[in-house]
């Protein structure tokens, strides 16, 4: 997706930017010169492309290392392991894609609107909760289906889960910034964030094997959410209150549902009580106590016309 609009947004501006000699105005638009509209936009266009430029060695060089370092059998468990990320990448995704336009609507100064804010961390809640219990599901739903064709994948999913336990809220901080003009400050942190995957890749994965790979997805992870908090922050586009609130959740439900997951205990177990801690804590960490009597209000006003229609 990312490389899709840089590339559009480079090839446009670049045939508008060529043909400003020949067409000095837009017909819609007659005072403005087209210089003026596809200098920026061919500067967007460049920094999208550089930043998937990147997102495809984050996704892809670690295949190679373990593939030339390892084996090719080492490669087909990561691989496998790594679509699983890949397919709730892709959800979380189509998530994002569908409230950006209401992010670039948005005009509410120092922060998203009550609404937005609310909805984007029911989806960081969703998203989280989500990744967690992939991360204690996959690994017995793989034994099922491969029976032991794939051994070792255990781990590897669950830190690639844990992993993608950070996604949703980077994602959702990556949107907001490029919602307001900000993608000029995303390119840095993604520049540092593959270099550091990069070095931990090199060091790790000849000596932990596909396991490196994994724990260099997470410090991807963890350090591209690092990052574009403090984007998110510096740049005052979400409450600091609500940001931190985030922080908090996704500090405290990853490492209980990790801890949970090495326990060694079934699954049937294991996931009722996640889903248990993780609704309690998304609920009282994560929102505060005016959205909380909203959310009674809708709750109770739907129940009240529900007993009426069908009295």
């Amino acid at each position: 997706m990312i490389a899709i609009r840089g590339v559009s947004l480079t090839a446009i501006a670049f045939l508008a930017y060529k043909s400003a000699d020949e067409h000095q105005s837009l017909n819609a638009l007659p005072d403005i010169k087209i210089r003026e509209i596809a200098w920026p936009l061919f500067v967007s266009g460049l920094l999208f492309a550089g930043i998937s430029l990147l997102t495809v060695a984050q996704n892809r060089l670690d295949w190679l290392i373990v593939s030339g370092v390892i084996s090719t059998v080492a490669l087909a468990t990561y691989a496998l392991a790594n679509k699983l990320f890949e397919i709730f990448q892709l959800l979380i995704g189509v998530f994002l894609t569908t409230t950006y336009p209401w992010l670039c609507q948005d005009n509410t100064i120092g922060g998203l609107s009550s609404r937005l804010s609310f909805l984007f961390r029911s989806l960081i809640a969703a998203g989280t909760m989500i990744a967690l219990l992939g991360m204690l599901v996959l690994p017995d739903f793989i034994q099922i289906v491969f029976k032991n064709k794939y051994l070792g994948i255990e781990l590897l999913i669950r830190i690639l889960m844990l992993s993608a336990s950070f996604i949703t809220a980077s994602g959702v901080f990556y949107s907001i910034l490029v919602s307001k003009g900000r993608e000029k400050m995303i390119l840095p942190i993604t520049v540092i964030a593959t270099g550091l995957q990069l070095g931990l890749n090199l060091f790790l994965i000849p000596r932990m094997a596909a396991n490196g790979a994994a724990l260099g997805m997470l410090s991807l992870a963890v350090t591209t959410l690092i990052g574009l908090t403090f984007l998110v922050l510096k740049e005052t586009l979400i409450q600091s209150s609500t940001v931190y609130r985030i922080i908090i959740f996704l500090t405290t439900l990853p490492l209980l549902a990790f801890f949970l997951a090495n326990l060694g205990l079934s699954i049937w177990i294991c996931v009722p009580i996640l889903i248990t801690i993780g609704i309690i804590l998304s609920w009282y960490i994560l929102f505060e106590a005016e959205e909380k009597i909203m959310v009674y209000a809708h709750i109770k006003f739907n129940s009240f016309a529900g007993r009426n229609r069908h009295a």
